[in-house]
C-alpha cells in the first residue's frame, strides 16, 4: 500500500467524522498519536490491513494488485442503538467504486456483529481497497 491510498483514507474519515452531528473524534490505530477516548458519547477506530500484491505479468515485472483493507470500528459506552446508525453511514460514505487516491472501493462495505468490552462496544465496518498497477 502506498501512502496516497491511506492519506486518502484518513481525509475521507476525518471530514466524514467531522460532519457526524455532534463530530466524532478518529483513533488511527498504530499512530504516534495519542488518542485519549471520550468518556461519553461515540468515536470512531480505524486500522489498516494490507493484504499484498499479487503479480500478473510473466517474470518478475511490477505489473499486478495491491488489496486491503481498513477496519473502522464504530465505539460507544452506550451501546448497539448508539453504534449501529453510524456505521450503517460509513457503509454508504465508503461505498463500492469509492475513489481512494489511486484505489477504488472494490465491494460493498461490510458491517459487522457487535464487539462487547469491559467498557465499551463496538461495531465493525470493512472497507476492502484494491489498486492495479
Amino acid at each position: 500500500m502506498t501512502l496516497d491510498i491511506y492519506d486518502a483514507f484518513g481525509v475521507k474519515l476525518n471530514t466524514f467524522a467531522a460532519n457526524l452531528s455532534p463530530a466524532r473524534s478518529v483513533n488511527y490505530i498504530g499512530s504516534p498519536v495519542t488518542f485519549v477516548p471520550p468518556s461519553t458519547g461515540e468515536w470512531l477506530e480505524a486500522a489498516v490491513f494490507w493484504n499484498g500484491h499479487e503479480n500478473y505479468a510473466w517474470g518478475e515485472g511490477p505489473s499486478g494488485v495491491d488489496r486491503g483493507f481498513f477496519r473502522v470500528g464504530v465505539v460507544t459506552r452506550a451501546g448497539i442503538q448508539a453504534a449501529q446508525p453510524i456505521a450503517e453511514l460509513l457503509v454508504t460514505e465508503f461505498k463500492k467504486l469509492t475513489v481512494l487516491a489511486t484505489a477504488l472501493v472494490d465491494r460493498m462495505p461490510e458491517l459487522s456483529g457487535p464487539l462487547q468490552e469491559d467498557d465499551r462496544l463496538t461495531v465493525p465496518v470493512t472497507i476492502h481497497w484494491r489498486v492495479s498497477r
